[in-house]
């Protein structure tokens, strides 16, 4: 499983999951603008992370309320 931690503000600490869009896809970007590249399964995150598109992460406890964030993969862990 593809994980990260909140670094800093508010929310540091929280842990942070590849996040599923109402779709039912996962979302690799080379920035906020795009392009985008949507999956199915967050294993298919790990080719794009090698070609340097960082991927949407949110909170891993559905409890927090909070947007999911565009995270390089030099700050994933699990891959």
């Amino acid at each position: 499983m593809l994980e990260a931690t909140v670094r800093w503000g508010k929310a540091e600490g929280i842990k942070l999951v590849a996040h599923k869009f109402g779709n039912g896809t996962y979302r690799a970007s080379k920035s906020k603008f795009g392009p985008h590249e949507d999956v199915k399964k967050w294993e298919d995150l790990i080719p794009w992370m090698r070609r340097g598109y960082s991927i949407r992460m949110s909170p891993k406890d559905r409890a927090i309320r909070r947007g999911p964030s565009l995270i390089v993969p030099s700050r994933v862990r699990g891959w």
